[in-house]
């Protein structure tokens, strides 16, 4: 006996739409991508001592995925009728960026936020750390969401004639 086969929510009129799940597993993938990217890029910085980063950047990122999520969710929605994997991924790649951006501008500058007056030369190079994790990790979360979707599709409309857009093949 096979498995039922899952309904595509990806149409001809919208061949990048997405589920409620679709977009939850990716924002968790892109959560989990900035923690792994964010403590990586600290080794170089602060060596041993790399994982205290969690410490600011784990409860941050949480409010940035709480609070980002609607945003990212309604670019979704904007984009499901454009089959361009260039265009998702380069807009996806913005949201990232302002997101690091902003979250950390309010991480700096909130009195109460245990990291007020955090902008000296000394702190520069983490905080452009934050921000560009954040803008790569972001689309990595993105894509590997999307490519999973779409591969299930491939698989699912074998012989079908369907073709959908695939993140593999950047230029559909």
């Amino acid at each position: 006996m096979t498995a039922p086969t899952r309904v595509s929510p990806r149409t001809d009129a919208a061949p990048m739409a997405f589920t409620a799940g679709e977009f939850i597993r990716g924002a968790l993938y892109a959560w989990l991508w900035f923690l792994l990217l964010s403590t990586l890029t600290f080794v170089p910085i602060a060596g041993p001592m790399s994982w205290i980063a969690l410490v600011y950047t784990g409860p941050w990122s949480v409010g940035a995925l709480i609070l980002g999520s609607p945003l990212a969710y309604g670019l979704g929605r904007l984009l499901e009728r454009s089959p361009s994997v260039l265009l998702h991924a380069a807009l996806f790649t913005l949201f990232g960026a302002l997101v690091g951006i902003v979250t950390t501008a309010f991480a700096v500058f909130a009195p109460w936020s245990g990291l007020h007056g955090s902008l000296n030369p000394g702190y520069t190079i983490f905080i452009v750390a934050v921000c560009v994790s954040a803008a790569i990790a972001v689309p990595l979360g993105w894509w590997q969401t999307a490519t999973r979707a779409l591969r299930r599709d491939q698989h699912n409309s074998a012989g079908s004639g369907a073709k959908y857009p695939h993140p593999s093949h950047p230029h559909s």
